[in-house]
């Protein structure tokens, strides 16, 4: 009997299909029911310990995710996951919000909060991606789908930049960021007028744009607005 036990414990784990997972069942939200099903598909042609990745007993939310993340970098989190028996999985998927656009070189590509490149933009138009747009000036790096760039310091600077320059900054908006190089503090700031603006991202945003607001309100003439190049708040006690 025990041996029995072993050969049927072997055989559903190792050979029999009635237990391995092609098909998800899913919640509102996140990519489509076939794109998934494909991804789980896939799964089964690799194994572990013998037994195939998709198995029930041994497919987890975070096995899946990775396969997921693998083939569909819109993927952010599995935030709901149930295993049905005898072969289904329900789940949530959650997809990454875009919130930059990000071009090095010639090409573009949709960013996430975090700076996880999920899409490469093939026709880039302001129009159609109203996401502020991050350019890498040196555009040296090589961008591949999937990955999370290194600009966690940036991205949490624009981020307060984007959250105080309407209530400090009137006269103008931003529109692009430029970075000189990933490895260097500085920002480079396009406004509406045309002129440019000069940050540190090692000094605190608000305060820089404190300082911004007083030459704009007192220091420069509206009228000479036009006229600017650019303006360099980068340090403490002096501007350029």
């Amino acid at each position: 009997a025990a041996g029995i036990v072993i050969l049927l414990a072997v055989y559903f784990l190792t050979i029999s299909q009635t237990f391995l997972v092609k098909e998800a069942i899913l919640l509102p939200t996140g990519p489509g029911q076939e794109e998934i099903n494909e991804v789980l598909g896939r799964l089964g042609e690799s194994r572990k310990f013998f037994i195939p990745k998709n198995h029930i007993l041994i497919l987890t939310r975070e096995s899946l995710l990775e396969a997921l993340q693998k083939d569909l970098p819109e993927v952010r989190s599995i935030s709901a996951f149930r295993r049905i028996f005898p072969n289904q999985v329900e789940l949530q998927a959650e997809e990454r919000k875009p919130t930059y656009v990000w071009k090095s070189g010639d090409s573009y590509y949709l960013l996430d909060q975090y700076g996880v490149v999920f899409q490469k933009i093939n026709r880039y138009d302001e129009a159609t991606f109203p996401e502020p747009l991050l350019v890498n000036r040196a555009g040296e790096e090589t961008v591949t789908v999937g990955e999370k760039l290194p600009i966690e310091k940036i991205l949490t600077f624009v981020s307060e930049l984007k959250a105080q320059w309407s209530r400090q900054i009137s006269q103008t908006s931003y529109l692009n960021f430029l970075i000189p190089s990933l490895k260097s503090p500085d920002l480079l700031v396009m406004t509406g007028i045309g002129f440019s603006v000069y940050f540190d991202t090692d000094r605190s945003a608000a305060l820089e744009l404190r300082n911004l607001a007083l030459l704009l309100n007192q220091e420069i003439k509206p009228e000479t607005f036009a006229g600017l190049s650019y303006i360099d708040v980068r340090l403490p006690t002096t501007a350029y």
